[in-house]
Protein backbone atom coordinates (compact mmCIF):
# COMPACT_ATOMS: atom_id res chain seq x y z
CA UNK A 1 0.00 0.00 0.00
CA UNK A 2 2.78 2.37 0.84
CA UNK A 3 4.45 1.57 -2.45
CA UNK A 4 1.23 2.12 -4.34
CA UNK A 5 0.61 5.40 -2.48
CA UNK A 6 4.11 6.51 -3.21
CA UNK A 7 3.65 5.59 -6.84
CA UNK A 8 0.40 7.50 -7.10
CA UNK A 9 2.05 10.44 -5.33
CA UNK A 10 4.87 10.41 -7.90
CA UNK A 11 2.32 10.43 -10.71
CA UNK A 12 0.55 13.42 -9.12
CA UNK A 13 3.83 15.19 -8.55
CA UNK A 14 4.83 14.61 -12.14
CA UNK A 15 1.43 15.77 -13.44
CA UNK A 16 1.84 19.33 -12.14
CA UNK A 17 5.01 20.25 -14.06
CA UNK A 18 3.59 18.59 -17.19
CA UNK A 19 0.37 20.67 -16.90
CA UNK A 20 2.32 23.89 -16.46
CA UNK A 21 4.47 23.01 -19.46
CA UNK A 22 1.40 22.30 -21.60
CA UNK A 23 -0.23 25.65 -20.57
CA UNK A 24 2.97 27.54 -21.40
CA UNK A 25 3.03 25.87 -24.79
CA UNK A 26 -0.55 26.90 -25.52
CA UNK A 27 0.16 30.53 -24.48
CA UNK A 28 3.23 30.61 -26.70
CA UNK A 29 1.21 29.28 -29.63
CA UNK A 30 -1.50 31.92 -29.04
CA UNK A 31 1.04 34.79 -29.00
CA UNK A 32 2.70 33.43 -32.11
CA UNK A 33 -0.64 33.33 -33.94
CA UNK A 34 -1.41 36.92 -32.89
CA UNK A 35 2.03 38.11 -34.04
CA UNK A 36 1.63 36.33 -37.36
CA UNK A 37 -1.78 37.93 -37.96
CA UNK A 38 -0.42 41.40 -37.13
CA UNK A 39 -3.26 42.22 -34.74
CA UNK A 40 -2.55 43.84 -31.39
CA UNK A 41 -4.49 42.52 -28.46
CA UNK A 42 -7.32 44.81 -27.38
CA UNK A 43 -6.28 47.04 -24.48
CA UNK A 44 -8.16 46.78 -21.24
CA UNK A 45 -9.94 50.07 -20.46
CA UNK A 46 -10.73 50.64 -16.82
CA UNK A 47 -13.56 53.12 -16.28
CA UNK A 48 -12.90 55.76 -13.62
CA UNK A 49 -15.02 55.51 -10.50
CA UNK A 50 -18.13 57.67 -10.59
CA UNK A 51 -19.21 59.32 -7.38
CA UNK A 52 -22.82 60.05 -6.72
CA UNK A 53 -23.69 63.74 -6.58
CA UNK A 54 -20.56 64.85 -8.49
CA UNK A 55 -21.00 66.41 -11.93
CA UNK A 56 -18.26 65.35 -14.33
CA UNK A 57 -17.51 68.03 -16.99
CA UNK A 58 -17.99 66.79 -20.54
CA UNK A 59 -16.11 69.57 -22.36
CA UNK A 60 -12.96 71.62 -21.77
CA UNK A 61 -14.98 74.83 -21.61
CA UNK A 62 -17.12 73.43 -18.83
CA UNK A 63 -14.05 72.30 -16.95
CA UNK A 64 -12.34 75.69 -17.24
CA UNK A 65 -15.36 77.78 -16.26
CA UNK A 66 -14.58 79.47 -12.93
CA UNK A 67 -18.16 79.40 -11.67
CA UNK A 68 -17.83 82.46 -9.44
CA UNK A 69 -21.07 83.47 -7.71
CA UNK A 70 -22.94 86.60 -8.67
CA UNK A 71 -22.29 89.53 -6.38
CA UNK A 72 -25.10 90.60 -4.11
CA UNK A 73 -27.02 93.82 -4.64
CA UNK A 74 -25.74 95.30 -1.39
CA UNK A 75 -22.11 94.72 -2.32
CA UNK A 76 -22.62 96.16 -5.80
CA UNK A 77 -24.43 99.27 -4.57
CA UNK A 78 -21.72 99.85 -1.96
CA UNK A 79 -19.08 99.69 -4.68
CA UNK A 80 -21.25 101.93 -6.86
CA UNK A 81 -21.31 104.63 -4.16
CA UNK A 82 -17.54 104.47 -3.89
CA UNK A 83 -17.27 104.56 -7.70
CA UNK A 84 -19.49 107.65 -7.89
CA UNK A 85 -17.16 109.54 -5.55
CA UNK A 86 -14.15 108.51 -7.61
CA UNK A 87 -15.80 109.50 -10.90
CA UNK A 88 -16.79 112.85 -9.43
CA UNK A 89 -13.15 113.55 -8.60
CA UNK A 90 -12.08 112.50 -12.11
CA UNK A 91 -14.69 114.79 -13.69
CA UNK A 92 -13.60 117.76 -11.57
CA UNK A 93 -9.94 117.26 -12.42
CA UNK A 94 -10.58 116.72 -16.13
CA UNK A 95 -12.97 119.71 -16.27
CA UNK A 96 -10.48 121.94 -14.48
CA UNK A 97 -7.76 120.96 -16.96
CA UNK A 98 -10.00 121.28 -20.04
CA UNK A 99 -11.78 124.52 -19.10
CA UNK A 100 -8.96 126.85 -20.27
CA UNK A 101 -8.84 124.92 -23.54
CA UNK A 102 -12.52 125.39 -24.36
CA UNK A 103 -12.67 128.98 -23.03
CA UNK A 104 -9.33 130.52 -23.99
CA UNK A 105 -10.78 134.03 -24.28
CA UNK A 106 -11.94 134.11 -20.64
CA UNK A 107 -8.79 132.72 -19.01
CA UNK A 108 -7.09 135.20 -16.69
CA UNK A 109 -9.89 137.79 -16.90
CA UNK A 110 -12.63 138.86 -14.53
CA UNK A 111 -15.14 136.69 -16.41
CA UNK A 112 -13.12 133.49 -15.91
CA UNK A 113 -15.97 131.90 -13.89
CA UNK A 114 -18.64 132.78 -16.44
CA UNK A 115 -20.70 129.94 -17.92
CA UNK A 116 -19.28 129.00 -21.33
CA UNK A 117 -21.35 129.33 -24.46
CA UNK A 118 -23.26 126.39 -25.91
CA UNK A 119 -20.54 125.30 -28.40
CA UNK A 120 -17.94 125.44 -25.65
CA UNK A 121 -20.14 123.45 -23.29
CA UNK A 122 -20.67 120.82 -25.98
CA UNK A 123 -16.91 120.61 -26.52
CA UNK A 124 -16.34 120.29 -22.77
CA UNK A 125 -18.96 117.56 -22.51
CA UNK A 126 -17.35 115.63 -25.38
CA UNK A 127 -13.96 115.82 -23.69
CA UNK A 128 -15.36 114.60 -20.38
CA UNK A 129 -17.30 111.88 -22.16
CA UNK A 130 -14.09 110.69 -23.82
CA UNK A 131 -12.23 110.67 -20.49
CA UNK A 132 -14.97 108.61 -18.83
CA UNK A 133 -15.08 106.21 -21.78
CA UNK A 134 -11.32 105.70 -21.65
CA UNK A 135 -11.42 105.16 -17.89
CA UNK A 136 -14.29 102.67 -18.09
CA UNK A 137 -12.93 100.61 -20.98
CA UNK A 138 -9.43 100.51 -19.50
CA UNK A 139 -10.75 99.50 -16.06
CA UNK A 140 -13.31 96.89 -17.15
CA UNK A 141 -11.59 94.98 -19.95
CA UNK A 142 -8.93 92.30 -19.80
CA UNK A 143 -9.75 91.20 -16.26
CA UNK A 144 -8.83 94.59 -14.76
CA UNK A 145 -10.81 96.17 -11.93
CA UNK A 146 -11.37 99.63 -10.52
CA UNK A 147 -10.33 100.59 -7.01
CA UNK A 148 -13.88 100.25 -5.57
CA UNK A 149 -14.19 96.81 -7.16
CA UNK A 150 -10.92 95.72 -5.57
CA UNK A 151 -12.11 97.06 -2.23
CA UNK A 152 -15.39 95.12 -2.37
CA UNK A 153 -13.85 92.05 -4.10
CA UNK A 154 -15.81 92.36 -7.32
CA UNK A 155 -14.86 91.69 -10.91
CA UNK A 156 -16.40 91.73 -14.37
CA UNK A 157 -16.86 88.58 -16.42
CA UNK A 158 -18.83 87.32 -19.36
CA UNK A 159 -21.59 84.74 -18.97
CA UNK A 160 -19.11 81.91 -19.64
CA UNK A 161 -16.57 83.28 -17.17
CA UNK A 162 -14.17 84.74 -19.74
CA UNK A 163 -12.72 88.27 -19.32
CA UNK A 164 -14.53 91.25 -20.82
CA UNK A 165 -13.18 92.52 -24.14
CA UNK A 166 -12.71 96.19 -24.98
CA UNK A 167 -15.63 96.11 -27.41
CA UNK A 168 -17.95 94.70 -24.76
CA UNK A 169 -16.66 97.18 -22.17
CA UNK A 170 -17.42 100.05 -24.57
CA UNK A 171 -20.91 98.66 -25.16
CA UNK A 172 -21.47 98.47 -21.41
CA UNK A 173 -20.30 102.07 -20.97
CA UNK A 174 -22.65 103.33 -23.68
CA UNK A 175 -25.52 101.34 -22.15
CA UNK A 176 -25.00 103.07 -18.79
CA UNK A 177 -26.24 106.30 -20.41
CA UNK A 178 -29.74 104.92 -21.02
CA UNK A 179 -30.93 106.25 -17.66
CA UNK A 180 -29.54 109.80 -18.06
CA UNK A 181 -30.89 110.03 -21.63
CA UNK A 182 -34.34 108.95 -20.44
CA UNK A 183 -34.15 111.53 -17.65
CA UNK A 184 -33.31 114.32 -20.12
CA UNK A 185 -36.14 113.33 -22.46
CA UNK A 186 -38.65 113.06 -19.59
CA UNK A 187 -37.51 116.44 -18.23
CA UNK A 188 -38.05 118.06 -21.62
CA UNK A 189 -41.54 116.58 -21.85
CA UNK A 190 -42.63 117.29 -18.28
CA UNK A 191 -41.10 120.74 -17.88
CA UNK A 192 -43.95 122.65 -19.60
CA UNK A 193 -46.36 121.10 -17.09
CA UNK A 194 -44.14 122.00 -14.15
CA UNK A 195 -43.28 118.35 -13.47
CA UNK A 196 -39.69 118.38 -14.62
CA UNK A 197 -38.43 117.31 -11.18
CA UNK A 198 -40.27 114.00 -11.55
CA UNK A 199 -37.72 112.90 -14.16
CA UNK A 200 -34.77 112.94 -11.76
CA UNK A 201 -35.24 109.33 -10.63
CA UNK A 202 -34.74 108.12 -14.20
CA UNK A 203 -31.02 108.88 -13.86
CA UNK A 204 -30.75 105.72 -11.75
CA UNK A 205 -32.98 103.67 -14.07
CA UNK A 206 -30.15 101.29 -15.05
CA UNK A 207 -29.36 100.49 -11.44
CA UNK A 208 -32.97 100.22 -10.28
CA UNK A 209 -33.37 97.55 -12.95
CA UNK A 210 -31.58 95.15 -10.57
CA UNK A 211 -34.72 94.98 -8.40
CA UNK A 212 -36.83 93.52 -11.23
CA UNK A 213 -34.20 91.51 -13.12
CA UNK A 214 -34.42 87.73 -12.52
CA UNK A 215 -30.66 87.55 -11.83
CA UNK A 216 -30.46 90.97 -10.10
CA UNK A 217 -28.35 92.36 -12.95
CA UNK A 218 -28.03 96.01 -13.88
CA UNK A 219 -29.59 97.00 -17.18
CA UNK A 220 -26.25 97.75 -18.86
CA UNK A 221 -24.91 94.36 -17.75
CA UNK A 222 -27.98 92.68 -19.18
CA UNK A 223 -27.50 94.48 -22.51
CA UNK A 224 -23.74 93.89 -22.77
CA UNK A 225 -23.94 90.27 -21.62
CA UNK A 226 -21.61 90.92 -18.69
CA UNK A 227 -22.04 90.18 -15.03
CA UNK A 228 -20.50 91.34 -11.77
CA UNK A 229 -19.26 88.38 -9.79
CA UNK A 230 -17.73 88.09 -6.37
CA UNK A 231 -13.97 87.69 -6.69
CA UNK A 232 -12.31 84.97 -4.62
CA UNK A 233 -10.65 86.14 -1.45
CA UNK A 234 -6.85 86.26 -1.60
CA UNK A 235 -5.35 83.17 0.01
CA UNK A 236 -2.47 83.68 2.36
CA UNK A 237 -0.37 80.57 2.75
CA UNK A 238 1.25 80.72 6.15
CA UNK A 239 2.96 77.69 7.64
CA UNK A 240 3.31 77.22 11.33
CA UNK A 241 6.90 77.23 12.57
CA UNK A 242 8.32 73.80 13.14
Amino acid sequence: RAASACGSGRRRCAAHPRARHDQAGRDHATHAAVDAAGVDPAPVIVAPPVRLGVTVPTSPSAASAPGLPLASRGRRFAALTYEALLLTAIIFIAGFVALPLVTPGHAGTANALAIPDVPQRVALFCMLFGVLAWYSVASWSGGRRTLPMKTWRLQFAMADGSPVSRKTALLRFLATWIGPVLAILAFALLRPAGLGAQAVWLVAFNFLWAFVDPQRQFLHDRIAGTRIVQAPSPTVSARAPA
